[in-house]
């Protein structure tokens, strides 16, 4: 599948769905961490994406963050569940991958350049021990991925251009062994100062494109063709939030981005990526609309999640919940902070106007049958049911909680 802005106009849309695990330990349940899962499981999860309009995903091989302690555990790839060995990830990247391909679509690996290692690319006495987890990284995962997408500033923080463009080519040599075609992007996030060495080949070919911090830039996007590369945007806080567990729904905020791009970056932009961090809950529903969105940005919303409705619990429960996704999503608890504080949704949680809003939508709730047996439109890792039920609670509590 592409995206676009019309049938000239293609955006590739690959999907970063944030197979990092285990993320946040001691909040996760113990279900969401996928290397637990079953093969019939993970591979369900193409089968969706694709259904939703993705032509590519984006996985990571692991990293582990304790969210009470605020650290993270054994850098890079730290916190196995219990149990679990690198080579159960691979396993589980590998089935990933294969449905994947077997679905006609591409497969990236976002690759933390930096981790937290104690190693320095610049520093000729760490940097053989650098070299070799590239090299490393690259015969256990090149042969199943079609393009690699390097970071720079979080664990290690190695910024500026020298150390993320030349380590990049080093990786992309490596990988390339595994696999000649395979493509490689180069990601900016928090690293303005890549912008500075791409205008040549002194670190980098221009093989290696640049992705765009979050969102669409149009300056930025001018700077990087004209410095010949191809532009990629990493997006990220977009239809998840990964510092808080939960099932966030985005799809306004997701609706604001998308009907907001010009149409030039339908020709600019080789592929745009987006996130979901927290699996088997109803937030799945902010793919589908970044799905669309890619093909049909200035797609209503409303029916965009109607269509959504009707193929996940039957044309008779459609607009019942549709209303109950809306006012989830209106109520929800607000998480976003930082560099997304103005995407955050104003509170109405304990007015009595939304209170009756949300016992009104519980009410409709009452009315929905799913037929026997039923199986919706797509492929999914969790049971519409358990939607309806999750979305049901959301919306007692909202009713419980204390009008102001």
């Amino acid at each position: 599948a592409r995206a676009g802005f019309s049938q000239a106009q293609h955006i590739g849309a690959a999907l970063q769905v944030w197979w990092g695990a285990n993320y946040y330990c001691d909040t996760l349940p113990p279900d969401m961490a996928w290397v637990v899962w079953d093969k019939e499981r993970i591979e369900s999860y193409p089968t969706y994406l694709k259904a939703c309009g993705f032509n590519s995903v984006q996985v990571m091989e692991l990293i582990t963050y304790d969210a009470s302690a605020k650290v993270w555990h054994g850098g890079y790839r730290g916190g196995l569940p219990k149990g679990k060995s690198i080579p159960d990830v691979q396993n589980a990247l590998y089935t990933l991958a294969d449905a994947a391909h077997a679905q006609g679509m591409t497969v990236s690996q976002y690759i933390w350049g930096s981790p937290a290692d104690g190693c320095k690319w610049a520093d000729p006495k760490t940097r053989p021990a650098r070299e070799e987890f590239y090299r490393e990284l690259a015969r256990r995962y090149g042969a199943k991925v079609d393009h690699i997408i390097t970071h720079w500033v979080d664990e290690g923080h190695e910024g500026g251009f020298e150390t993320p463009l030349s380590a990049t080519m080093f990786m992309w040599n490596e990988y390339k062994k595994q696999n000649p075609d395979v493509k490689v992007t180069c990601d900016s996030w928090f690293n303005a100062g890549i912008y500075a060495g791409i205008g040549d080949e002194t670190h980098a070919s221009r093989d290696v494109g640049i992705a765009i911090e979050r969102w669409y830039d149009a300056a930025r996007a001018k700077q990087i063709m004209a410095a010949g590369r191809k532009v990629g945007i990493w997006g990220w806080y977009l239809s998840d939030f990964e510092m808080t567990y939960g099932s966030h729904l985005y799809t306004k905020t997701l609706n604001t981005y998308f009907s907001a791009l010009p149409d030039k970056a339908g020709e600019e932009v080789d592929w745009i990526s987006s996130e979901l961090c927290f699996h088997a809950l109803p937030s799945r529903v902010n793919l589908y609309v970044v799905g669309r969105k890619m093909w049909e940005p200035r797609a209503a919303l409303a029916d965009v999640m109607l269509d959504y409705c009707r193929a996940m619990y039957g044309p008779a429960n459609a607009r019942i919940l549709r209303t109950a996704y809306e006012t989830v999503e209106e109520g929800q608890a607000e998480v976003r902070y930082g560099m997304v504080q103005d995407d955050r949704y104003p509170v109405v949680l304990g007015t009595l106007e939304f209170r009756e809003k949300a016992q009104q939508a519980l009410k409709a709730l009452q009315a929905v049958r799913l037929p026997p047996k039923w199986q919706p439109n797509f492929t999914v890792v969790s049971s519409p049911q358990q939607d309806i039920d999750a979305i049901r609670t959301s919306l007692a509590e909202f009713i419980n909680h204390p009008v102001k």
